[in-house]
């Protein structure tokens, strides 16, 4: 007789819910000895700490049980990481199955927001009533007209639909399941009518992370969802079939997080980054590529949106840390916080209509002011400008960027600048050089250009990098100050020096050295451009140089090389 055989069954993840699971355990073999004891443990670690109830059993086979609803046992929590492993023990011993782990999912968090249009054919005019529509990660979608009383939106004879991605496709709105399989889609214009539903497509084993209408390379309207392995094509209405585009990546499950096409090209969130799809060109424009985020504000892209100029971007900062909504200018380079919220409450869609941005925080649905145009500051009429300030440009770069170079004078275009009102440049050419003053713009709109100083017997400041910073100064007025429209760097690259030399060479044969063997050795040196050290003084203590031979040596008095004689050798340095 022995000790039971039990293995830990890997979970099935749909029987994941967000405060209980079901969980499995096969006992393999019952040792000989019966009954048995079957109970699984489980805990946030492999020391576990809580039991299920035991179970006697006298047979092998397949069990199963639940936790997290075990009375007088904790609940489990949203979002958090669980182990677990199958326990046998009969009158001989005691059998431990292999840890399992599982992730317990979120609450019913908002994933989509989207505005729905019911049509009435009836009347003499069509007439359009907006809706503002859901959907959740498994409530399925719902719709309001006031914000306070809300029905079904996907439904058809049977009832409400399941989905949790909205978009609006063909003058129809659409909806599909977060996994599995699932799609459904509304009349043309009208929500409120019942629903077409397909339960079984699209059939693919992989989560949906998003859908979005987009353009093909032909650009051509066509629907897309996304999955933590890429983003596939969906031909709906009438063949019903799916397929993946070129736009794929390994199996990540921060991936594929949202799609959108605005502005003529494609946008897919990637993780914490962003890939423009432009024709066959990508290129990453995330907030990580650009100026980063403070550690605070980082997260996964949830989802975006493309209000006038602005992309507008929400990120789920995870467990521990605050969710935010940011935006981005078409043409620019940095992310603006537009709301920041709390601790542990992911942001998860977004949308936008008439100067309001609605987003789903949490299981709520807020909204802000969020004008479709660019911020622009008023000019007050009774404004004063400051007494000083100053502007710190970046490191100067270009593509001679580790050649030494020679900066000669600096240029500027200026608007209201005189003897009073003036604009003061100063350079450095490392962080632990003190700023130097180059000199001051005193009129406008072309001022006479600011030489750099001589060094030593250069003319001008030698440099690998250089920095400027302008600092404009008014006078006694407060309602003038100079302004710089441009500043231009002259400068020259100074390349290296490198040296030749010419010299004899006497190849005639003398001793044990023949004449024919220091031929052989320049011949072999020119045409294989073999690099030699090389000592001008004769002293190889001295100076050392790498040379090749620079042209064909020449002979005197007629000599043709190859013969015995007296030559003229010129050989380059190659490098320092």
């Amino acid at each position: 007789m022995a000790a039971p055989t039990v293995t830990t069954t890997p979970i099935d993840l749909s029987e994941v819910l967000t405060t209980q699971a079901s969980v499995r355990g096969d006992l393999v073999a019952t040792g000989g000895t019966t009954p048995v004891s079957i109970w699984f443990e489980w805990g946030l670690t492999n020391a576990y700490g809580y039991s299920t109830v035991p179970d006697s059993v006298s047979g092998a086979g397949l069990f199963t049980s639940g936790i997290g609803s075990v009375p007088n046992l904790p609940a489990l929590v949203p979002h958090t990481t669980y182990h677990f492993h199958a326990v046998a023990e009969n009158a001989d011993g005691r059998s431990d199955g292999a840890d399992q782990t599982f992730t317990t999912p979120d609450f019913n968090y908002v994933l989509s927001v989207s505005i729905g249009l019911q049509v009435a054919i009836d009347t003499p005019e069509v007439n359009q009533l907006g809706y503002l529509v859901v959907a959740s990660r498994d409530g399925g979608s719902i719709k309001t007209r006031d914000g306070a009383t809300w029905s079904a939106a996907a439904k058809d004879a049977n009832g409400s639909l399941p989905g949790a991605y909205l978009t609006q496709f063909q003058n129809r709105l659409c909806v599909l399941n977060k996994k599995n399989a699932g799609f459904a889609y509304s009349d043309a214009g009208d929500i409120v009518a019942d629903w077409t539903n397909d339960d079984a497509f699209p059939n693919l084993p992989l989560e949906r992370t998003g859908m979005f209408e987009g353009r093909d390379a032909s650009g051509g309207s066509v629907l897309y969802f996304l999955t933590p392995r890429g983003v596939y094509i969906m031909d709906v209405f009438s063949n019903m079939t799916f397929a993946p585009t070129e736009v794929t990546w390994e199996r990540d499950d921060t991936s594929g997080k949202k799609g959108l096409y605005w502005k003529g090209d494609n946008y897919i969130a990637v993780g914490k980054g962003i890939y423009k799809v432009s024709g066959s060109e990508v290129a990453l424009v995330g907030p990580d590529m650009d100026d980063g985020l403070p550690s605070d504000l980082q997260g996964t892209v949830t989802d975006m949106i493309g209000t006038g100029f602005w992309l507008v971007i929400a990120l789920d900062g995870g467990q521990g840390k605050k969710s935010c909504i940011l935006k981005r200018y078409l043409t620019g380079k940095h992310w603006h916080p537009v709301y920041v919220g709390s601790v542990n409450t992911p942001i998860r869609t977004l949308m936008w209509d008439s100067g309001t941005l609605y987003f789903g925080e949490g299981t709520d649905v807020k909204s802000l002011p969020f004008p479709a145009v660019t911020d622009n500051v008023t000019q007050l009429e009774d404004h004063e400008y400051a007494a000083t300030g100053s502007l710190t440009y970046p490191y100067f770069h270009s593509q001679f960027e580790s050649m030494p170079k020679i900066a000669h004078k600096v240029r500027a275009v200026t608007r209201d600048c005189n003897a009073d009102d003036k604009l003061t440049i100063y350079y450095r050419i490392d962080e632990d050089t003190a700023w130097t003053t180059l000199g001051s713009f005193t009129t406008s709109p072309r001022p006479a250009v600011l030489n750099f100083p001589n060094t030593g017997d250069s003319v001008g400041v030698s440099f690998e990098r250089i920095q400027l910073k302008a600092e404009f100064a008014r006078g006694s007025t407060t309602t003038n100050s100079p302004k710089l429209e441009s500043l231009i760097l002259e400068y020259r690259v100074v390349p290296p020096v490198l040296w030749s030399w010419q010299f004899r060479v006497n190849a005639v044969t003398q001793g044990d050295v023949t004449g024919k063997s220091i031929i052989e050795a320049l011949k072999t040196a020119i045409e294989t451009g073999t690099l030699m050290s090389f000592y001008p003084d004769g002293d190889k203590a001295g100076t050392e140089y790498f040379v090749e031979v620079a042209a064909m040596p020449g002979g005197e008095k007629g000599t043709d090389f190859g013969q015995e004689g007296l030559y003229s050798v010129t050989v380059q340095e190659v490098t320092e």
